[in-house]
């Protein structure tokens, strides 16, 4: 993208433009033969960016043939990440964030029909909708999963670049601000446009997304709870099913500290862990992840009155100990929240809730 941007300041030197064009080139060759064995989604979305961006940057057959291995790429990732009806199913906002990124890219740089036939910007909408349904009153992304950074200007970048590009105002406010990064995509076009578009109040209303196993329950004066549903994958997954954030009157209370910087080794370990989220324990272990379940955990939600509304859910975690365990949240009067575990089993055991607050 850098390269992108750049070049016609590096055309203007035509020794270090062919030294850079070299040096992009190899690397564009070698991420088009290896990006196959990427083994990770955000790995996966890294090189379909890297390929679309060289294929734009390599107007020739070469290029061609990289957009082609870069929209493969996407176009399966997109296939994987809609549901029938369109919804976003990614679980973690950080890769909802991620997936928008490569569809901006995808819409201002793409060549050919790839843009129509995938319907990037329906797609783009839809990702930009899943991600402001999760936000916290104050525009933060909750940190649920690997997500040791609190996104900061890539959140807002990607909301007022998909303002301009969709021409929709209800992100503006979401966006805030028109940075560096969209300026030098868009230009003083973009800029006046972001400008020329109304102010439209946001409001992190009530929005319950189970196709992403993600959840906002919202009260009044910028207060809101966000929970998340996702089931564990698998035992090396970060043990977070049915932790959550709060946040009351614009203030955090309640954080998710399931990751901290980024992890490698022991800390790796421990940011995953059961005891780094905001969970039970029973006799000082988590609960057991459902090796391979793909559903979020079965909800009921509870609307007795206009001040009231509740949302509980059933965690399959301890069956193993006999156990039956569901927590639910209740949204009261006053800016009152209540966190609720139920647990229905035989034996002596030791529970511990766990709490996380903002430092």
């Amino acid at each position: 993208l850098a390269s992108d941007l750049a070049r016609r300041d590096w055309e203007g030197d035509p020794g270090f433009f062919a030294l850079v064009c070299r040096s992009l080139a190899l690397q564009s060759q070698f991420l088009a033969h290896t990006a196959e064995s990427a083994d990770s989604f955000d790995e996966e979305l890294a090189c379909a960016q890297a390929l679309l961006l060289a294929g734009r940057f390599f107007p020739s057959v070469s290029g061609d043939e990289l957009s082609a291995a870069g929209e493969e790429i996407l176009a399966e990732i997109l296939r994987r990440s809609f549901d029938a009806t369109g919804r976003v199913t990614l679980p973690r906002p950080a890769g909802q964030l991620g997936l928008a990124q490569a569809l901006v890219e995808c819409l201002v740089f793409a060549r050919g029909d790839f843009v129509r036939d995938v319907d990037a910007n329906g797609k783009l909408r839809a990702t930009l909708d899943t991600i402001s349904g999760t936000l916290l009153p104050d525009g933060a992304l909750p940190l649920f999963g690997e997500s040791p950074v609190t996104f900061g200007d890539a959140l807002t970048d990607v909301f007022s670049l998909g303002t301009v590009i969709l021409s929709e105002p209800k992100w503006k406010k979401i966006a805030a601000k028109f940075g560096i990064l969209p300026y030098l995509i868009l230009g003083e076009h973009g800029l006046a446009r972001f400008r020329s578009l109304p102010d439209i109040p946001w409001v992190p209303e009530t929005c319950l997304q189970p196709q992403a196993c993600l959840y906002r329950l919202s009260g009044p004066d910028s207060s809101a709870v966000i929970i998340n549903a996702r089931p564990p994958r698998n035992a090396g997954d970060h043990q977070d099913g049915l932790s959550y954030e709060l946040e009351i009157s614009g203030q955090r209370v309640v954080v998710d500290s399931g990751a901290f910087f980024a992890e490698t080794g022991l800390q790796q370990q421990y940011f995953a862990s059961a005891q780094a989220h905001n969970l039970i324990l029973i006799d000082g272990a988590g609960p057991r992840c459902e090796v391979g379940s793909a559903m979020a955990f079965p909800a009921e939600v509870w609307e007795p009155d206009i001040s009231t509304m509740g949302i509980r859910f059933e965690h399959r975690g301890y069956s193993g100990l006999g156990i039956t365990y569901q927590r639910a949240w209740f949204r009261l009067e006053n800016q009152s929240w209540a966190v609720l575990d139920r647990l229905d089993g035989t034996g002596r055991h030791r529970v511990t809730s766990l709490l996380h607050f903002y430092p």
